[in-house]
């Protein structure tokens, strides 16, 4: 069963309220997902203010995600 369609654009935000956006390539059972074309969102300590980095291709670890949202 297919929940999503490949080369989506999703929101990954992790347990520790880091964000990254990108396009989804695939998804496994484990919830273990590689994103390409993504950045990274976190809040600062210091500023508390939202940081953008630009990472590109990056694998995820399915049990560090909170949720994944289409958008």
């Amino acid at each position: 069963m297919k929940l999503f369609r490949k080369f989506k654009r999703v929101r990954i935000i992790f347990q520790d309220n880091r964000i990254i956006e990108g396009i989804i390539l695939t998804c496994d059972f484990h919830m273990n997902t590689i994103i390409s074309k993504s950045v990274e969102y976190r809040l600062s300590k210091e500023s508390k203010k939202w940081e953008k980095r630009n990472v590109g291709i990056c694998i995820i670890r399915g049990n560090s995600i909170a949720t994944i949202s289409l958008f």
